[in-house]
């Protein structure tokens, strides 16, 4: 056997043992993206980065600690060092230039109640887009509330809530395995708000 046909060989068991491994991993429910963030996760690093930039006009040693959004509005929360302020900027709309862009001060968040190391987006594997799909997965028909990012043991997780015909579905997604965890409570009916009378 000439070496031409015994590099071909080699190479063709090297693509099918690289297609088995990937139908493997896929089988064992693992969506792992091996370092690479989807694309709703690039755009939300690209646009936590400027959120910082808006934020540091307000206080210069900000912290981020929470990113919300409904995939239309996206909030990027910061603290200051001194837990005195919580700077919220806000994007309007997916495509929104930053001119848009807008920014509230709140002096009263259950974010300033604790100090916390903020988020590092730059580790971020799983967006938005890939949590709501899930969770609509999960539920079909539900329409996404919210989805939010922050810390939980230092690791990056979504959670993700829903509005479903039974009431409020959740779910979390951890960044770096990719895994959907509905949440193991049934749906909840909201409370009744009370009206005054006329």
């Amino acid at each position: 056997m000439n070496l031409l046909v015994r590099l071909s060989i080699v190479c063709l068991l090297s693509l099918a043992l690289t297609a088995c491994e990937m139908v493997v991993t896929s089988a064992k429910g693992s969506t792992r993206s091996e370092g690479i963030p989807d694309s709703s996760a690039s755009r939300l690093i690209a646009m936590s980065e400027q959120a910082l930039h808006i934020a540091q006009k307000e206080s210069s040693d900000v912290l981020l600690r929470q990113v919300e959004t409904d995939l239309s509005i996206t909030a990027f929360r910061f603290v200051d060092g001194a837990l005195t302020r919580e700077i919220v900027v806000i994007v309007p709309e997916p495509d929104a230039p930053t001119e848009k862009w807008s920014t509230v001060i709140n002096t009263v968040s259950p974010l300033l109640m604790y100090r916390e190391s903020g988020l590092d987006l730059q580790g971020l594997r799983v967006g938005p887009a890939r949590v709501a799909d899930a969770i609509t997965a999960h539920w079909p028909g539900c329409t996404v509330r919210e989805i939010s990012l922050s810390a939980q043991n230092n690791q990056l997780t979504w959670l993700a809530f829903c509005n479903t015909s039974e009431g409020l579905a959740s779910g979390s997604m951890d960044n770096e395995t990719g895994v959907f965890q509905p949440s193991d409570a049934p749906p909840a009916r909201f409370a009744l708000t009370a009206t005054p009378v006329p």
